[in-house]
C-alpha cells in the first residue's frame, strides 16, 4: 500500500503550497519592504505562523520525495538524490521550526538560539541543495525515463549557483538582500517543482507497472 501514495504528487503540492503562502504574505504585511527583508521575517508579524506552517509542509513534501527518489532511481545516484533531497526536506522542517532574528528598533539585532537555529537550516537547505541538482541531473542522464530531462536539470543545477553568487554578490551590495533571496528562492521553489514533476512521471509508471502485474497475478 505505501507504494501507492503519490509521493512525488505530495511533494509538488506541498511546495507550491510554501510559494502560494509567501505570496499572500506580502498582502498581509505589506509594511514589509520586500526589498530590504526576507521572506522568513514574515514570521514575526500578522498572521506569521502561517509561513512556518508553509515551510514545514514543504519540507515533509520534500521528504517524500526523497523517498520517491530513493525507491525510484536506480544505483548509487538514486542514493546520493535521497540523501540531498532529505537534508533539503530536514532544512526546511527546521526553518518552520525557528524564527529568524531580527533588527530592532534602534538598529541592533539580538542573538537568539531560535535564530542560530534558523540559520543552520538554510546551510542545510544549501548543503542538500547545490550538489543535489547536480546529482539529480547525472541521475535523470542514467535513466532512460527521464533523460530527456537532463538539460533541463542541468540549467537547474547552474542556475541555482547563479542565482546563489548573484543574491549574496550582486544584490548584497545594493543592499537589497530581499530582492536577491527571492529570486534565488524562486528558483529553487521552482527546482524542487521541476524534480518532482519528473519523478511523477516514474511514479505513474510503477503505479502502471504495479496494477498490471497486480491484475495479470490474479
Amino acid at each position: 500500500m505505501i507504494r501507492s501514495i503519490p509521493h512525488a504528487s505530495v511533494a509538488v503540492a506541498a511546495v507550491l503550497y510554501l510559494a502560494a503562502t509567501l505570496l499572500v504574505m506580502h498582502a498581509i504585511q505589506p509594511e514589509l519592504n520586500p526589498a530590504s527583508h526576507y521572506v522568513s521575517e514574515y514570521a514575526h508579524g500578522q498572521l506569521g505562523w502561517l509561513v512556518m506552517v508553509g515551510y514545514l509542509v514543504a519540507g515533509t513534501g520534500v521528504l517524500a520525495l526523497a523517498w520517491r527518489a530513493r525507491s525510484a532511481l536506480s544505483g548509487r545516484w538514486g542514493v546520493a538524490s535521497a540523501v540531498c533531497l532529505t537534508l533539503v526536506g530536514l532544512g526546511l522542517i527546521a526553518t518552520g521550526l525557528t524564527r529568524i532574528d531580527v533588527a530592532q528598533a534602534d538598529g541592533s539585532a539580538a542573538s537568539t538560539a531560535s535564530g542560530m537555529a534558523h540559520e543552520l537550516a538554510g546551510y542545510v537547505i544549501f548543503l542538500g541543495m547545490i550538489p543535489g541538482a547536480f546529482i539529480l541531473s547525472g541521475a535523470f542522464r542514467r535513466d532512460p525515463r527521464l533523460a530527456k530531462a537532463t538539460f533541463a536539470a542541468r540549467l537547474f543545477a547552474w542556475g541555482l549557483v547563479i542565482a546563489l553568487l548573484v543574491a549574496v554578490v550582486v544584490f548584497q551590495r545594493l543592499e537589497l538582500v530581499g530582492v536577491g533571496q527571492r529570486i534565488f528562492l524562486a528558483t529553487w521553489l521552482s527546482w524542487l517543482i521541476f524534480v518532482g514533476l519528473q519523478l511523477r512521471v516514474v511514479e505513474r509508471a510503477i503505479a502502471t507497472r504495479h496494477i498490471a502485474q497486480t491484475a495479470k497475478a490474479r
